[in-house]
């Protein structure tokens, strides 16, 4: 997975990237923006979780990128209406290579997705992961990945915690284990 980020990293500038609002405008990604992945049932089954977060995420200085899961986009949508949630950028779902791109350049980021954790440690941002397990023990150190409950108060409490990274870190590996294991499957004349 680090290899494919590392790879994948540098395929869209954010000069280049164009997010498509859910009411169908295109818009360019702003500046300074935090980003915002929540699609887990535990997170968006109910309106008082979903509400908790979007207030956390509304109340921040900077707008909040948030690519709607396709279940997801009504309540979404009702909610920010009904709040009139205006520091939420609702976006329809971006791809591979735009989420690397948007994880890359945010402030923070507030996932409640195991494979994202791992891109915004890849990327060195903070993570505030709203889920009540640790999905990847390894991203849990230095205050870089934090839980945190569905409640607004608890999300941006551990947003305002600083992270420190530590370069020679390495638990996934240093980008190269694709080469490592063609290298082993040569050297053994698997094929």
């Amino acid at each position: 997975m680090y290899d494919a980020f590392l790879q994948d990293s540098g395929k869209i500038q954010m000069r280049d990237l164009k997010l498509k609002l859910l009411n169908g405008h295109e818009i360019s990604a702003p500046k300074a923006y935090y980003y915002l992945t929540c699609h887990r049932e535990e997170n968006t089954g109910d309106d008082r979780s979903r509400t908790e977060i979007l207030e956390a995420m509304n109340s921040l200085e900077a707008p909040t990128v948030y690519p709607m899961h396709p279940r997801n986009k009504s309540r979404a949508l009702r909610l920010q209406n009904e709040h009139l949630y205006r520091n939420i950028l609702l976006v329809e779902p971006v791809g591979y290579i735009e989420s690397i791109c948007l994880v890359n350049h945010a402030k923070k980021f507030v996932s409640d997705s195991g494979g994202l954790q791992r891109e915004a440690f890849f990327a060195g941002k903070k993570c505030v992961t709203i889920l009540n397990f640790v999905c990847w023990p390894e991203t849990m150190v230095c205050s870089r990945n934090e839980l945190a409950s569905p409640d607004r108060n608890d999300i941006l409490e551990k947003l305002s915690h600083s992270q420190s990274v530590d370069s020679d870190y390495k638990p996934f590996g240093d980008g190269r284990s694709a080469e490592l294991i063609v290298d082993a499957i040569s050297k053994n004349r698997f094929l």
